[in-house]
């Protein structure tokens, strides 16, 4: 049950993604070829760096995103300016995703894309 249960999570997750498409972090999950090659900062790359925030429904959003072809760091304020957040009602499942997105099978493209 546990691995079935997982697999339902795994399935919630990845949907919650498409259904968000038109989000700037999940355009540049999706597609990372239409975006700049990050740089190293203190020996990482960082393309997201995923948060979660508020008192539900929850803010899933990157601290890092695209600013004129340079990955800068972002508020949560501003990722609301720029709309670049998924909302989430379940604070596990806004987490879960902040955590284990670029686990799930949606996840190849951008994971071998930076290899």
């Amino acid at each position: 049950m546990a691995g079935r249960r997982n697999g339902l999570m795994e399935d919630n997750l990845e949907n919650l993604i498409l259904r968000n498409s038109n989000v700037k972090w999940v355009d540049r999950f999706l597609n990372p070829q239409n975006y700049p090659m990050p740089t190293e900062n203190n020996g990482m790359v960082e393309t997201h760096r995923m948060s979660v925030d508020g008192n539900g429904p929850y803010y899933v959003y990157p601290q890092v995103t695209v600013q004129d072809d340079k990955y800068v760091k972002q508020s949560l304020d501003e990722a609301i300016d720029r709309k670049d957040y998924i909302m989430v009602d379940d604070k596990d499942t806004a987490i879960s995703l902040s955590k284990n997105y670029k686990s799930l099978m949606i996840a190849k493209r951008f994971n071998e894309y930076y290899k």
